[in-house]
């Protein structure tokens, strides 16, 4: 990891690479006023001065550099190393202070609190097969008096809150359990919280958290508060994998860089996407905001691209001499800092995206800076020549050539950088006008997602991975489509939200529901499963869940939001029988109706169930009783009027109309298509003139129009280029 402290580039914390000669390289650091720009291997620390008086030092006692970090005031530097020391350097005083966790156990991570104390990680080498390893986490005043100290397993990340001293770990908590712990000042632990949590991890400014977390993998946010209580709202989890995660500085935006090569930027408040964008380049490998987030920096092998985040464009693109694992931008905005995984720093100017220097240290002797044009500053040993061979490893690709060393080149070359803090516009790719058709591919499978608009008009999207979709709008009456941009959630190929008129928490056996500002809480004792949800009706009247305890039958549940009372629970052998299994769900169709679905296989056994909220009477399956229920494992209900819905599946070639209030079944009619099986899989939309059906895959062809009777009004061809 690099990053810039004040105007100073700390390219630290953090192993980078082991270059072929097998030197450990660390991500280099610099000092918050910009003045300092530290790099270390195994043999010892090189110090670039951005200023021209000051020249160069080296400093050459600690041997295998595993880690560095700056204090926020820049005037101390920590220095972790192979041999189990950490030495804290006062760059002001020029004295030092070292602390040795435990001897011969590597310090891989350094953290600074606000108030100067140190926490330092380290890995004990164990003589154990079952047991081969355990870290050790520590924490120093000042002084270098260790404070407490602990043994973790598996520690993936440490770091301090913003603006606090406690400190945060995320390490195996219990068996195979990851986990973030909060620790005190005095080192009791807080908070055991974001459970299944596992790296990449990041801090917001306001003490929010995002994570990973795995089955299925994704990102999660969680708040100060939620961490804090150790109860992570339902809903925080983003949909999206990552392997980067970067805050916007002030915390309001969360950038997530996936494997695939997808970006995505979310809100961290609620938790809603912003942007999506895609890098060919592949998997981010990091990641990084300017200094005041108007734009974020991406890496991918050896390509870094600098995009804008309210809509995902790439503003510009650097091509590095090697694969990239760092970024940072300077507190100024104007340069960025590429590490590479062969231990080089190249410096970059924003504005027009060319090399303003490489810096590396080759060797005990050997520390240099060079520019594009060929000059060079560095720091030499008395008997060693300035010279250099093509094939180090450390600058690949360069002539044998010997050179006159320039002082104070780098802040020449740093005093002349172009004044702008975002590229200048030719450097971007230009918003690309909305394809008009789609392509179609023998053999892949494309995935539409549709809603109502208003009136007539549909929005629709074509989407095969791991291609962006192709969006429209189709006007049913006349069957014209109009090409336009895809929004972020057409992207990640999810329904957009309606507005949150009502919004629930749940902590712990405490449910919170929130309308229009006001809020109420329920208690609710048979809430103590984890991962229980509730769901509350339009007006907040009323909240469902399902209770689920482990080694008894599952119960769904329906609390008075007023009265906090119970007011119904439907035990699931009263709703499906034995058959009660696989994936239960719950939600409120309307005001007092609940629809209750039970899906333990992708056939016929999936059933949906009406029930009454109030009372908890079941109403009746989803379309009818007996053989005449409906596959809720592909069920698609479209809102007619009232309480009268539409349902129907890909099992039969029925759509059915029911009153949810009553149960009764108003109408029945066969849909006018010429499919069979996973083909007659379609959406419905219910459109001021009738019901349009869409295939969810393109396979079956046309988007269809009927009357409210089923009689055929329209077909529309979807838009495929000749």
């Amino acid at each position: 990891m690099i990053r810039w402290l004040g105007l100073a580039l700390v390219v630290a914390l953090g192993v980078v690479a082991c270059s072929s000669g097998g030197a450990l390289r660390v991500a280099p650091a610099v000092h918050p006023d910009g003045t300092l720009i530290v790099v270390a291997n195994r043999d010892g620390l090189a110090l670039w001065s951005l200023d021209p008086v000051t020249g160069i030092a080296r400093w050459d006692r600690p041997a295998a550099v595993r880690a560095l970090a700056f204090d926020d005031s820049g005037q101390r530097l920590a220095i972790g190393a192979a041999s189990g020391t950490a030495t804290v350097w006062d760059l002001t005083r020029d004295t030092q202070i070292s602390v040795t966790p435990h001897p011969h156990a590597p310090i891989e991570r350094l953290a600074f609190a606000p108030d100067g104390t140190l926490a330092t990680g380290s890995t004990i080498q164990l003589a154990s097969v079952q047991r081969p390893s355990i870290d050790l986490v520590a924490v120093w005043s000042r002084e270098g008096t260790q404070v407490w100290s602990h043994e973790l397993e598996q520690l993936e990340w440490l770091a301090y809150r913003p603006g606090s001293n406690l400190l945060a770990t995320a390490s195996v908590v219990a068996g195979d359990d990851q986990a973030v712990t909060l620790w005190t000042a005095t080192g009791a632990p807080e908070a055991v919280t974001a459970r299944g949590s596992a790296p990449p991890l990041a801090w917001s400014a306001d003490g929010s958290l995002a994570y990973a977390v795995d089955g299925p993998p994704a990102i999660a946010i969680a708040t100060a508060t939620e961490l804090a209580t150790g109860q992570v709202a339902a809903g925080s989890t983003l949909g999206v994998a990552g392997t980067q995660l970067a805050f916007q500085p002030g915390g309001k935006l969360l950038a997530v860089g996936e494997d695939s090569g997808r970006l995505s930027v979310w809100t961290a408040d609620d938790r809603q996407p912003v942007s999506v964008g895609e890098d060919e380049s592949g998997e981010a490998t990091a990641l990084a905001w300017n200094h005041d987030g108007s734009l974020f920096a991406t890496a991918a092998t050896t390509t870094v691209r600098l995009w804008e985040p309210r809509v995902a464009r790439q503003l510009a693109t650097f091509a590095a001499h090697a694969p990239v694992t760092a970024i940072a931008f300077h507190p100024g905005g104007r340069l960025v800092a590429v590490g590479c995984d062969d231990g080089v720093i190249e410096l970059w100017a924003v504005a027009t995206a060319t090399v303003v220097a490489t810096l590396a240290v080759l060797d005990a002797d050997r520390v240099i800076v060079r520019t594009p044009d060929g000059a060079i500053d560095g720091a030499l040993a008395a008997t060693a020549p300035m010279l250099f061979t093509a094939g180090d490893p450390a600058l690949p690709r360069l002539d044998a050539w010997e050179h006159v060393r320039t002082p104070g080149l780098l802040a020449a070359r740093l005093a002349a950088l172009p004044t702008e803090t975002a590229p200048r516009a030719d450097l971007g790719t230009a918003p690309r006008a909305p394809p008009t058709c789609f392509t179609e591919s023998p053999g892949l499978d494309r995935k539409l997602t549709t809603h109502a608009v208003a009136g007539d008009t549909l929005a629709l999207c074509v989407a095969s991975a791991p291609h962006r979709p192709i969006c429209f709008d189709l006007d049913l009456a006349s069957g014209i489509y109009h090409a336009r941009a895809s929004s972020p959630y057409e992207q990640l190929g999810r329904p957009a939200p309606r507005p949150a008129t009502v919004t629930v928490h749940r902590n712990g056996t405490q449910v919170e529901v929130c309308r229009a500002g006001a809020c109420r809480t329920v208690a609710v004792p048979e809430a103590t499963n984890a991962d229980l949800q509730f769901a509350a009706n339009v007006d907040a009247s009323l909240i469902a869940g399902w209770v689920r305890r482990w080694g008894k039958r599952e119960a769904a549940v329906v609390y008075d939001v007023a009265s906090g009372r119970r007011r119904a629970r439907i035990s699931t052998d009263r709703m499906f029988g034995t058959n009660a299994f696989g994936m239960l769900d719950i939600e409120f169709i309307t005001a007092t109706t609940l629809l209750v679905s039970n899906t333990p296989c992708a056939g016929p056994c999936s059933t949906s169930l009406l029930v009454d909220a109030r009372t908890g009477k079941l109403l009746g399956p989803v379309g009818g009783r007996g053989d005449a229920a409906l596959n809720s494992s592909a069920l698609y209900p479209a809102q007619l009027a009232g309480d009268v819905f539409a349902f129907n599946d890909w099992d039969s070639p029925r759509i059915v109309y029911q009153n949810v209030r009553t149960g009764a079944i108003v109408r029945e009619l066969d849909r006018p298509l010429d499919c069979a099986g996973e083909d007659c899989d379609l959406v419905m939309e219910h459109v001021g003139l009738g019901i349009a059906l869409l295939p969810r895959t393109s396979r079956a062809g046309d988007v269809t129009l009927i009357d409210a009777n089923g009689a055929l009004l329209a077909q529309h061809h979807l838009p495929i280029c000749k």
